[in-house]
């Protein structure tokens, strides 16, 4: 891992990843959606107002963004659950910042990109951990690790141990730690967080996810942690549920509590983890170029359908809970869009098969061992696949590009329907495309 590292701050006290400062060069607009317009001017809740976006992200002249093809006639992507069609041979890919609509022939063989970044998984710990770390290692470069553990990492020792924990379990894995931000937590806890190399803070409102009923109940609680978290330019990650709100309007219900942050901390960049709603899209893109949102491959692919729909299928449970079809087409476009505010983070959860296929079931996802592969399906366009995954996060967090490389192949592979206890996402579907070994 390989850090760019700033003229004005210390050095790094541990090998924990942390972030570092890049210049940010300011282009020209990008906008989405009915409420926005492509000339620089943002319309959002019934204001107007500029807005600049890094363009330098933007996937051009990638040298690892390679797409080939033999001439032959590809089959069509595996029909994933309850997704839409889209006319055949062609796949609809929104050029927002040329402000028109391409249809992208998918006759690709092959996608190699830039190693790929997860900023956002759940490593678990123990059994699981030791089982599905290497997973990711085999996939991905660099993960941003989430905290909510039994008991969470809310200590520089405890977030030390479990970054040496999953070094153990995966010595390949680059691993950004965070830590849970808690209600007593002050400037000098955050502080020491940073000195110790964390790259983000993760909020947890009360009892809306795994792990998470000693979370946020009021937002104000933080308002010192956050002070803290602007003054050392460290990251605030969210789960955007609002306790308490319907389940489909959790997203939306937590909007408020976000623009509250944003409000008196202009400069705290801000993380919406998982977007899962066209209103968390929007709210994303209506704010100023420090607040970006993850989008996970489970949400560009599932909908609400395929959770409890004929049949109840507990693997496709998650938190944020798949949405509607306009949900999902709203995130889609906006992974393809190539603007540098969304970026990937799997939210892969495994959860043992036992703790998903009983009354009182587990939320979450097992995404990581297919998340690049159900990202192809979805993309199928090389530049854009790599800004997505490899380039907007990377550059968020200040942190060098990776210098590896990923390619996958149209091979068809059907996911296992059992990977080490657990059932990973799309278990005994056929995907087109394979990881090259």
């Amino acid at each position: 891992m390989k850090p760019v590292q700033p003229a004005a701050k210390s050095a790094i006290t541990s090998d924990i990843c942390r972030s570092a400062q890049v210049a940010r060069p300011r282009g020209s607009g990008f906008a989405l959606g009915k409420d926005h317009v492509l000339d620089g001017t943002r319309r959002a809740r019934g204001k107007s107002r500029p807005v600049e976006h890094d363009f330098r992200a933007m996937p051009v002249a990638s040298p690892f963004a390679v797409a080939s093809t033999n001439g032959a006639s590809a089959a069509g992507p595996a029909e994933m659950p309850g997704a839409a069609r889209d006319p055949p041979g062609s796949v609809f890919v929104r050029e927002w910042f040329h402000g028109s609509l391409s249809r992208v022939d998918p006759g690709m063989d092959t996608l190699a990109i830039r190693r790929p970044d997860d900023f956002h998984v759940h490593l678990r710990d123990g059994d699981v951990l030791r089982a599905m770390a290497p997973h990711s290692a085999r996939v991905f470069q660099r993960v941003l690790v989430m905290p909510n553990l039994t008991p969470p990492i809310t200590t520089v020792a405890e977030m030390v141990a479990y970054r040496g924990r999953i070094s153990s379990a995966a010595p390949e894995l680059d691993t950004c730690m965070t830590f849970k931000l808690m209600p007593w937590m002050r400037a000098e806890h955050i502080d020491a967080f940073h000195r110790a190399g964390a790259i983000a803070a993760k909020l947890y409102p009360a009892g809306v996810t795994t792990n998470s009923a000693d979370g946020i109940s009021d937002i104000a609680d933080v308002w010192p942690a956050l002070d803290a978290m602007a003054r050392n330019d460290l990251p605030l990650c969210v789960h955007g549920e609002l306790p308490g709100a319907e389940t489909l309007h959790m997203e939306a219900a937590y909007l408020p509590v976000l623009d509250r942050v944003v409000q008196a901390f202009p400069r705290l960049r801000i993380v919406l983890e998982h977007v899962s709603t066209e209103l968390g899209v929007e709210w994303v893109l209506a704010q100023a170029d420090n607040v970006v949102g993850t989008i996970t491959a489970h949400h560009l692919v599932l909908t609400l359908d395929d959770v409890i729909g004929a049949k109840i299928q507990p693997h496709n449970f998650c938190r944020p809970v798949a949405k509607q079809r306009k949900d999902r087409e709203a995130l889609r476009s906006a992974a393809l869009s190539g603007s540098p505010k969304f970026f990937f983070g799997s939210d892969s959860a495994p959860h043992l098969v036992g703790d998903k296929e009983c009354r009182l079931g587990c939320a979450g996802v097992g995404s990581a061992p297919v998340a690049m592969q159900s990202l192809a399906d979805v993309f199928d366009r090389a530049d854009r696949l790599e800004a997505f995954t490899s380039v907007h996060g990377a550059r968020f967090y200040r942190l060098e590009l990776n210098d590896g490389h990923l390619t996958l192949d149209r091979k068809a592979a059907t996911v296992p329907g059992v990977l080490d206890g657990v059932v990973p996402f799309l278990a005994g579907t056929t995907l087109p495309w394979s990881i090259r070994a």
